[in-house]
């Protein structure tokens, strides 16, 4: 929401076109913003798959499994030109178990 309110502020200003606009988290607004063409870029931070491998980490403890002593979860950057492939979705099921797997085992993020 920060992000749309400084499009919107910039908008109204009329200097939209001369300031590279980043947002911090790559969800459903900065998608549109994307698709609208207000968005340079921004690091795509899903809170679902981030939840999802932090929830991995912790199945796996609580089944007596060494967990990995660091687990990083992923951030994207995405740009204007390439965001429809690179931005994570916000959005997940248990079909992206198997990729939160292969993320916390090789800390390749493979979808």
């Amino acid at each position: 929401e920060q992000t749309q309110g400084s499009i919107e502020a910039l908008k109204a200003a009329g200097m939209l076109d001369e300031v590279v606009v980043v947002s911090g988290n790559g969800g459903p607004l900065d998608e549109e913003n994307f698709a609208d063409g207000e968005l340079d870029a921004c690091i795509s931070q899903p809170p679902g798959f981030h939840a999802m491998v932090a929830a991995t980490v912790m199945i796996e403890f609580l089944k007596g499994n060494e967990p990995p002593k660091l687990t990083y979860t992923p951030t994207v950057w995405c740009m204007q030109d390439d965001w429809q492939e690179t931005v994570i979705p916000w959005e997940v099921d248990e079909t992206w178990v198997p990729v939160v797997e292969n993320f916390i085992q090789t800390g390749k993020l493979e979808y």
